[in-house]
């Protein structure tokens, strides 16, 4: 499934899911289990807040509510306190606990309809496998501190993956699972990393160090491709980053043109510019608009000094040359045209019939 837009060529770094070994165990000594649940919940908790104030200074609130949310699955009696119960109760340990509380409302997210709901799951597992993972002193991949430009590969990507981990060196994500609407999914579009989710076997596919091409739109993967197919993505990747970039310059023309509304010279060369962005997008009867708007605008200003003069002449140069080579329809003109010739023909036969019967009652 493409998730986030754009074309990559590069190396795999393929993250393999450390396996959490859980396993139930007799506990005698019930209280130290509940401290060291407890004490890895307090862990989570420091961590977790740390990748929020990251995120919210670096991708912004809205991206930020992602791990608010972690901090409330945290801070949830029902979570929490039914692993402390079952560790009092069964006389288990922690991990196991916590593991089946887990499973049972993972379980619970995962059968639900709504495919948000379901990716929430998702979120739950992120946060209760960190926990368990602070009580059983597992470490993870440390993705803010990659020593080359990659392509990650992993089973999943979770919101705190993609929150600390060192942007100028993720080319792209792979990952086995996930949908449009999966944290993978929304967070690379947010960062605007190209990514492809719901691989199912990227992680066996690809080994680390494997040269992979992919298409973040299509959905498509190569690994280790032929001369000519890196040359096919080479352009493609080329072709997009000139799209992207005219569609930068078109949406900061758009905006700019809020702002200095007042500003009739400002206005009418953001216009200007904005149509050339749309020719370069390849849109050009959006360009035509843009240039029609240009030249409405200074024809209902009158007199025109120099510099309205020159953009005036641009825009219908311009416009008259876009139309001709692309061929483009100037459709409100031909509307208008029309319009026009029906209103004179009608004005016409109404001038002539009041002049005869001005004549037959003597005028």
């Amino acid at each position: 499934i493409g998730a986030s837009p754009g074309i990559v060529l590069g190396k795999a770094l393929v993250i393999e899911e450390t396996e959490l070994v859980i396993e139930r165990k007799t506990i005698n000594d019930t209280q130290a289990e509940v401290t060291k649940l407890k004490d890895a919940v307090a862990i989570s908790k420091e961590e977790l807040t740390k990748v929020k104030e990251k995120a919210l200074a670096e991708l912004g609130e809205h991206e930020a509510e992602i791990f608010e949310a972690h901090l409330l699955v945290l801070e949830d009696p029902e979570l929490v306190e039914s692993a402390v119960c079952k560790i009092n109760d069964e006389k288990v340990n922690a991990e196991f606990a916590l593991n089946e509380i887990k499973e049972m409302f993972v379980t619970m997210f995962e059968s639900m309809d709504n495919e948000y709901m379901r990716e929430r799951a998702a979120d739950i597992k992120d946060v209760t496998n960190r926990i368990i993972r602070h009580i059983l002193g597992v470490k993870v991949v440390d993705l803010a501190n990659l020593e080359e430009e990659v392509v990650l590969v992993a089973h999943d990507l979770t919101p705190s993956d993609t929150a600390t981990m060192d942007k100028k060196k993720v080319l792209g994500f792979l990952t086995d699972i996930g949908g449009r609407t999966s944290h993978t999914a929304i967070m690379s579009r947010t960062l605007e990393i190209a990514a492809v989710v719901g691989l199912n076997n990227a992680t066996k596919e690809i080994k680390d160090g494997d040269f992979v091409v992919f298409n973040g739109d299509t959905g498509e993967v190569t690994i280790n491709p032929d001369n000519e197919t890196i040359d096919t993505y080479k352009k493609l990747k080329n072709d997009f980053e000139e799209y992207k970039k005219a569609l930068d310059s078109y949406n900061s023309c758009i905006t700019h043109e809020k702002d200095v509304k007042d500003d009739l010279e400002l206005v009418t060369n953001f216009n200007y510019k904005a149509a050339f962005c749309n020719v370069e997008l390849g849109k050009y009867n959006e360009a035509v608009k843009h240039l029609n708007k240009t030249i409405d605008m200074l024809n209902e200003e009158g007199r025109l000094d120099k510099n309205l003069e020159e953009i005036y002449q641009k825009c219908s140069f311009e416009k008259d040359r876009l139309m001709y080579k692309n061929n483009v329809e100037d459709k409100r003109f031909s509307h208008f045209k029309f319009l026009s010739t029906k209103t004179s023909i009608t004005a016409l036969i109404i001038i002539i019939l009041a002049y005869i019967i001005l004549k037959i009652i003597g005028y």
